[in-house]
């Protein structure tokens, strides 16, 4: 065998091992990594500007950049979370004692309704009180327990979530400061030309703009009107109900409206007609504009991506990667069409071309 073809194969075998090492020896950080990496591409601007204010001092930059992003996103989700845990708690401790009673609070307070109750009289004789009694009771305990299940698995989250996102403030800085460096070094090993790695760059640039401002800040805006809707119709645990609308969100066709349309509902059918009217009117238009204009003009429209890409990569990481895949799906599908696109270009299509060429000459 080539002395200079077994040298070549034993590097990069050498190279993939060293590789896999580094990531098993990073995979407990690797979502704050990730998160690092997409933080410090979105806000790279801030970073430029104090770089630009401490005339060229990375180290002051990318601390002050650090703390920028940490006082915008630490502190807001910090108090967010502490109200979401509170009332969390008193919605399931609410449902939990409605159950051990037999009680369905829903029900009662709808059949509080002169103009419901009516109706249910009306109805009786066609109407097995027993059975619509159990059957409303059994879909409250599954619910509940949706909810217990959730709600818990996020508190058992919660100190590994908080942890992992000190640990990404952390690594945000060094990615600010040595960034650039760092993704140079590497894209001088890569076998790719020039114009190849700068669509590369480009593109993830614009999948992760997509994703982040399309997917995730699209999302959580939801939660967030949805919440102050429910506040202002005066539903008490907004906060919660908007954290479950946010993370709703991410369902594609329905979305949102599993949480708002069963609350228009409730006001409806205790005759809080005002109210149900205002909360659908706010949800169809406020809440229904981030996800049918906004959203789509984030991935399909400026970023000029494939929304099948976009959307598949993002439910299939959600569902095998947890959060993080949210970032990492559309990346692995975006790079594997555009390393497709390479291929065709350089492999199939060049060797064509030599072959015209020789036949030809």
């Amino acid at each position: 065998m080539d002395k200079k073809l077994l040298y070549t194969l034993l590097t990069f075998t050498s190279i993939i091992f060293a590789l896999y090492l580094i990531i098993y020896l990073l995979s407990p950080f690797l979502g704050a990594i990730v998160w690092a990496i997409v933080l410090a591409m979105a806000t790279h601007p801030v970073y430029k500007w104090f770089l630009k204010l401490t005339k060229g001092k990375k180290n002051i930059s990318s601390f002050l950049s650090t703390t920028v992003v940490f006082i915008v996103i630490a502190i807001p989700l910090f108090i967010l979370a502490i109200i979401f845990a509170g009332q969390a708690y008193n919605v399931l401790s609410y449902l939990e004692d409605s159950i051990q009673k037999g009680e369905i609070p829903i029900l009662t307070t709808i059949q509080s309704n002169p103009e419901v109750s009516n109706i249910i009289e009306k109805l009786k004789p066609y109407l097995n009180k027993e059975d619509f009694h159990s059957f409303g009771l059994t879909l409250l305990k599954g619910t509940g327990n949706v909810l217990a299940f959730s709600t818990k698995k996020l508190t058992v989250n919660l100190f590994s979530a908080l942890f992992q996102f000190f640990m990404t403030i952390l690594i945000l800085f060094f990615a600010f400061r040595d960034g650039e460096t760092i993704v140079n070094s590497m894209w001088e090993i890569v076998p790719l030309k020039e114009q190849d790695k700068k669509k590369i760059v480009e593109l993830l640039k614009k999948i992760i703009g997509a994703v982040l401002y399309g997917i995730v800040l699209a999302c959580l805006a939801q939660g967030l009107l949805g919440g102050i809707g429910f506040f202002i119709v005066g539903i008490k645990a907004a906060v919660f109900y908007g954290a479950i609308m946010a993370l709703c969100a991410f369902i594609p066709m329905v979305g949102t409206a599993i949480v708002w349309v069963p609350a228009s509902l409730y006001l409806l059918f205790t005759g809080q007609y005002g109210k149900a009217i205002f909360l659908t009117i706010w949800c169809l238009t406020l809440v229904s504009l981030v996800d049918n204009v906004i959203r789509p003009l984030y991935i399909s429209g400026k970023s000029k991506i494939s929304l099948p890409i976009i959307v598949l990569g993002v439910l299939g990481g959600l569902i095998t990667l947890g959060f993080l895949g949210i970032i990492l799906g559309p990346v692995i599908l975006s790079l594997f069409v555009e390393m497709l696109r390479i291929y065709k270009e350089e492999v199939v299509v060049g060797k064509s071309v030599q072959e015209e060429k020789i036949e030809s000459s």
